[in-house]
């Protein structure tokens, strides 16, 4: 249940706010009778072709918008991909926390599924290790903090490559 009523979140990857394709998210909120705008969504860290809102998830208070383009400049990593929590409070979505990628190329956030206290994060490009390939993450959440739970991966030995695409989308149930 959320604390204010049923809410949509609808994304603009492409979008340009105050540049090429940082993108954007916007969100409703039903009053009753209509689906009322409530606020757009688009962090100030975005830069040019992140891809903010290439996915979003929604359970409740809390929403997750992906920006799988975003590059991490902490481990020179282009493409690492990140996505954004937020957390319902007082009628307005507040970023609550961002969670970046570190392998280059990955596109962490090219899916999300939120459910409850949990969140899964495909990255359908990444090769975090030298046997493996792609990658979904699992990040759990206690408190106001969400930490990763435990990676899922393909191993190359077992026949699979980047172009599988393991990840590509993901559902989280339970």
């Amino acid at each position: 249940t959320t604390t204010g009523g049923p809410s949509i979140i609808a994304s603009a990857p492409y979008a340009d706010l105050g540049g090429n394709n940082k993108g954007a998210a916007y969100t409703y909120r039903y009053n009753g009778s209509a689906w009322v705008f409530l606020q757009t969504l688009a962090p100030a860290d975005l830069g040019i072709n992140d891809y903010f809102g290439w996915e979003v998830t929604i359970d409740g208070d809390f929403c997750a918008v992906s920006a799988p383009y975003q590059d991490n400049a902490t481990y020179s990593s282009v493409d690492a991909g990140a996505f954004y929590v937020y957390v319902m409070g007082g009628g307005v979505w507040t970023q609550q926390q961002k969670l970046i990628g570190t392998t280059a190329n990955a596109n962490l956030g090219y899916s999300l599924s939120l459910q409850q206290d949990k969140i899964a994060a495909g990255a359908p490009t990444a090769s975090p290790y030298s046997n493996t390939t792609a990658l979904v993450s699992i990040y759990s959440r206690s408190g106001a903090t969400w930490s990763p739970f435990t990676n899922i991966n393909l191993y190359q030995n077992q026949g699979f490559d980047v172009t599988n695409r393991f990840g590509i989308s993901v559902a989280l149930d339970g």
